[in-house]
């Protein structure tokens, strides 16, 4: 896809190249924390540690970066956060849980996730240039492919793993299109005029609003009355970051 011939020892002179190591161990880690994280204190509670993230990135895009800073995008900052929070919450686990489970598990997510996108926003902006978006992606998903070998190898050592050829064929389906939204994601950071405190926002309200509308449209999901006012807000939101 990127076009170019490249050679893998080539690329130890880049000076991105341990930026993309620490990327793709965060891709990898992210990932299983997420699953922990839903099973342990509920799918919604780590989808909303999740998403709430970006506000890990927006804040550094004011300090780093120097992003302005106005009225509108003031609201929109804060009606994306409202949104995430009401698009996000509810459901889950009803069971008592453990207190790291309940408060120190979505929080470590939080950090996780918010660190990603800060780090891919940092390689963007210092590192990369429009060459080498692939291959800043491509090497991040090897090492967090190796990453996710190993645990694999660990769990099938301790007979602890159940693995089938569909978990293969879901995992090369779920890598692709996580591959494009990483690459896709960069590209974006990268346009001219664009903010990364403007983007985070509108991109983490988007993904919501688009998984809302899928599972209403394929699994007949009920919205409710606090989600749907959620994606109102969202709307809102965005459009009012992007005045």
């Amino acid at each position: 896809f990127s076009g170019n011939l490249f050679g893998f020892l080539g690329l130890r002179s880049e000076s991105w190249v341990y930026l993309a190591i620490i990327q793709g161990m965060f891709l990898a880690g992210n990932f299983y924390l997420l699953a922990f994280t839903a099973q342990r204190a509920g799918v919604s509670m780590a989808v909303l540690s999740s998403r709430l993230s970006v506000a890990i990135p927006v804040l550094l895009a004011f300090l780093l970066y120097g992003d302005s800073l106005n009225f509108l995008k003031i609201i929109g900052l804060a009606g994306a956060l409202v949104s995430l929070y009401l698009t996000s919450s509810g459901g889950g686990i009803t069971h008592a849980v453990p207190l790291f489970s309940s408060k120190f598990l979505p929080l470590i997510l939080f950090v996780s996730f918010g660190f990603h996108f800060s780090l891919l926003k940092f390689a963007q902006e210092f590192y990369l240039d429009e060459s080498s978006y692939h291959l800043y992606v491509m090497l991040s998903f090897f090492f967090a492919f190796w990453v996710s070998l190993g645990v694999l190898l660990r769990k099938v050592f301790l007979k602890a793993a159940d693995f089938r050829l569909v978990h293969l064929i879901w995992g090369v389906l779920l890598g692709a299109v996580n591959y494009g939204a990483v690459y896709f994601l960069v590209k974006l950071l990268s346009l001219e005029g664009w903010e990364s405190s403007q983007i985070f926002p509108t991109y983490s309200v988007s993904v919501v609003i688009v998984s809302s509308a899928l599972a209403l449209l394929l699994f007949s999901e009920r919205l409710s009355k606090a989600k749907t006012f959620g994606l109102l807000i969202g709307l809102v939101a965005v459009t009012l970051l992007n005045q």
